[in-house]
């Protein structure tokens, strides 16, 4: 049983119908979108990639024991969802060596889609985006009903909450988070210390949200809110 509140009150009213999610993997799509010219040689060896129901961390373990080098060698953008199809780049470092034979990470459920080399390896957070193709089936409602929410949201948008999924199965991150907070820590490991750091941030995100939509605000920004611009990476403090 989740202890933790994850998301939070919803801004249109209760839901007008019922759909199924993520029946197939194809239902559920996210391709990376990255804004980084790759000049094509390099250490690093750039691989984009494609999963269906694997994680990212997964994904890196399967290709650096492909290419026979430590995990810390693989870099990646971001975590994407493990139930689904996703499309993702990855950066192997491989000073002085030749491209080495990937095909030991492939299999029904990673492809390799293209390579290239790199001067410097993936940061994380360098992608400009993520582009999102989501399929509904089994859906039940009214459809008028339906088709004024849907304009609705097309206008004024929607609360854009963290997803359960990025806190674990049944909150088991964010207790975990919290477990090394409370003993003032943080995990060895980088890709666990990551991993709960971001599901912490998140949470605290989806407080605040749920907080801005149950008072009416969360429209409106207010005196400290951060504001990206649309165009660039810059952003700034609402006075």
């Amino acid at each position: 049983m989740n202890e933790f509140d994850l998301l939070g009150p919803l801004a249109y009213g209760e839901p007008l119908g019922t759909a199924v999610l993520k029946a197939t993997a194809e239902d559920f799509q996210v391709d990376e979108v990255l804004d980084i010219p790759l000049s094509g040689d390099g250490e690093h060896l750039w691989l984009w990639v494609e999963k269906r129901g694997l994680n990212t961390e997964e994904a890196a373990r399967r290709i650096a024991k492909a290419a026979g080098v430590p995990l810390r060698t693989v870099s990646y953008a971001g975590l994407k969802d493990r139930q689904a199809l996703t499309r993702q780049w990855f950066s192997v470092q491989l000073p002085g060596k030749a491209d080495p034979d990937m095909s030991g990470a492939e299999n029904d459920t990673l492809r390799i889609l293209k390579s290239t080399r790199h001067k410097r390896k993936l940061q994380r957070g360098a992608h400009a985006a993520n582009g999102f193709t989501l399929r509904l089936t089994q859906l039940a409602g009214d459809k008028d009903a339906l088709a004024q929410r849907l304009e609705l949201i097309a206008k004024q948008g929607v609360p854009n909450y963290f997803g359960t999924q990025r806190f674990g199965w049944q909150g088991g991150n964010l207790g975990e988070a919290r477990d090394y907070a409370a003993r003032k820590a943080l995990p060895e490991q980088r890709n666990v210390r990551s991993r709960l750091l971001s599901t912490a941030r998140s949470y605290l995100f989806n407080q605040v949200l749920a907080a801005r939509v149950a008072d009416g605000s969360w429209q409106r920004a207010q005196v400290g809110d951060l504001l990206a611009f649309t165009d660039s990476r810059s952003f700034f403090a609402a006075g």
